[in-house]
C-alpha cells in the first residue's frame, strides 16, 4: 500500500493532472475534478427521478421505449444536459475523447456502487456495451463504452464479453426522432454460449432516446439472455425533473 502511494505521488508530480471541467491542476488527493468542481458535481447529481423520486444514481427506472425492448431496469448516475458546461458533462466529454484512466476509474467506481445497490448477484451478471461507430474509434482511438464496461466488470469481479460491433454511419447526435432508430446498425461479433440464460447488463455513456441501447438489447435477447439491464453514465431523454426537499418528501409521502 505504501509503495503504491509513493508511486502514485511520483506519477502525480510528473504529470499533474488537470480538472476535466475547469482545467486547473488538481491536488494530489483529488480525483478527476478540483475541489470546487467536485462540489458542483456532487450538488448536480442530487437531481431526482420523476417516477420514483430517488436521486438518479439510486434509481433503476427505465423509459417506455427501453421497457418495450427488454430493458426494464436502467442504472444511471445523473442527467445529461446538452450544450451546458458543467463538471458532469465534462466527465462525459473526457470519457469520449481523452482516454484518461482516472476519468474511467472515477465513473466506473460510481457505477459500481449503483449496481451493487440494486443487484445483489452482480458478480453473476455478464457485462457488455453499446458499440462505438468504427469511424469514431479510428478518430479517437478508443471505444469508451467498451473500456467503461470492462473496468466496471473488473471492479465488480464479474465477466465482460464484447458481443456487438457497429456499422452505423452517422453519429446518433446528428439524427433525430425515428431517424435515430433507423441509423443504428449493430451486429453480433461472437455468439457466446455463456450468455444463454444469463443476466446481461449493457453499458453506454448516454441514453438519449434509448435507440442504441434498445437495438443492442434486441440482439442480446436473440443470444438467449435471461434478463437484460441497462447501465449508463447519464440519461438525456425528456422527463420532468423532480427535486424534493426533506419537507416536501414528508408532506408527499
Amino acid at each position: 500500500m505504501f509503495i503504491n502511494k509513493c508511486f502514485d505521488f511520483i506519477l502525480y508530480c510528473l504529470t499533474v493532472p488537470k480538472c476535466v471541467s475547469c482545467r486547473t491542476p488538481v491536488d494530489f488527493d483529488d480525483k478527476v475534478l478540483c475541489k470546487t468542481c467536485k462540489k458542483e458535481y456532487d450538488n448536480y447529481i442530487t437531481k431526482n427521478c420523476s417516477l420514483c423520486s430517488k436521486t438518479l444514481n439510486k434509481c433503476i427506472c427505465s423509459n417506455k421505449y427501453l421497457e418495450e425492448n427488454y430493458i426494464r431496469k436502467l442504472v444511471k448516475l445523473y442527467r445529461y444536459s446538452g450544450g451546458e458546461i458543467n463538471p458532469a458533462n465534462s466527465l462525459i466529454y473526457s470519457l469520449k475523447k481523452d482516454d484518461r484512466t482516472d476519468v474511467l476509474e472515477f465513473l466506473a467506481a460510481q457505477l459500481s456502487e449503483a449496481v451493487k445497490l440494486h443487484f445483489p448477484n452482480y458478480k453473476d451478471i455478464i457485462f457488455t456495451n453499446v458499440p462505438r461507430r468504427k469511424k469514431a474509434i479510428i478518430k479517437y482511438g478508443i471505444d469508451h463504452s467498451e473500456l467503461l464496461a470492462k473496468k466496471l466488470a473488473g471492479m465488480l469481479g464479474a465477466k465482460y464479453y464484447r458481443l456487438l460491433s457497429s456499422d452505423s454511419q452517422l453519429a446518433q447526435k446528428k439524427t433525430h426522432g425515428k431517424d435515430r432508430i433507423e441509423n443504428v446498425s449493430f451486429s453480433v461479433v461472437k455468439n457466446h454460449k455463456d450468455v444463454f440464460a444469463k443476466e446481461v447488463m449493457i453499458i453506454d455513456d448516454i441514453v438519449t432516446t434509448g435507440a442504441s441501447m434498445a437495438a443492442a438489447a434486441n440482439l442480446v435477447h436473440k443470444l438467449g439472455a435471461k434478463n437484460i439491464y441497462g447501465g449508463c453514465v447519464a440519461i438525456a431523454y425528456k422527463d420532468k425533473q423532480v427535486i424534493f426537499s426533506n419537507k416536501d418528501r414528508f408532506n408527499k409521502f
